[in-house]
């Protein structure tokens, strides 16, 4: 899968890697809605910090989607909960700097696409194109079932985990990402 050799790469020139899970994370990321929802849904999120320096960078739009009464009503949901304690734990922070946003999509993945951009960051995104429009831009994305693949390989979860994270999510993720994934998976 390209994203695991690109990863590999990315990773390969910076030591000490997230591969070897050390204390100092170095890859920076941003995180759209669409993949922390989904990625909560099968307690993926658990592993984002196995991955990722701290704290994960939330965009305020994003922010808003995830955690806002008038958006989501007064109950709080799995993710919110999870949400709002990662958070409390600093593992999320709201990204408070001027930074300009994507041109195209909703407020949340506009604002995703263009931190990331500004931050040289990966972007963990779950819409298609959004996800598609990012890579365009050079941007290194990770979709949920990516990140299933990418714990996988850390061996962080065994095959039939992932596969049966992948079948959870099938109904909401391109069916060729799936595929390949499921594949990748299988083979090892």
């Amino acid at each position: 899968m390209d994203l695991l050799i690109a990863r590999q790469n990315r990773v390969d020139n910076t030591a000490p890697s997230v591969y070897n899970r050390s204390k100092e994370k170095l890859i920076v990321a941003v995180l759209d809605t669409s993949f922390w929802s989904l990625a909560c849904s099968i307690h993926l999120d658990a592993y984002l910090s196995d991955f990722y320096g701290t704290p994960i960078y939330v965009p305020p739009a994003v922010d808003a989607e995830i955690d806002s009464d008038s958006l989501r009503g007064p109950l709080i949901g799995p993710d919110r909960k999870r949400y709002r304690l990662t958070k409390q734990e600093g593992r999320l922070l709201c990204y408070s700097q001027t930074f300009e946003p994507y041109h195209e999509f909703g407020f949340g993945e506009r604002e995703a696409i263009g931190l990331a951009l500004s931050l040289d960051a990966d972007l963990l995104i779950n819409d298609h194109n959004p996800y598609m429009a990012a890579q365009a831009l050079g941007i290194t994305v990770v979709s949920v079932p990516e990140f299933i693949a990418l714990v996988h390989k850390d061996r962080l979860i065994n095959s039939e985990m992932a596969l049966g994270m992948l079948g959870k999510i099938s109904s909401h993720t391109a069916k060729p990402l799936i595929e390949a994934v499921n594949d990748l998976i299988a083979a090892t």
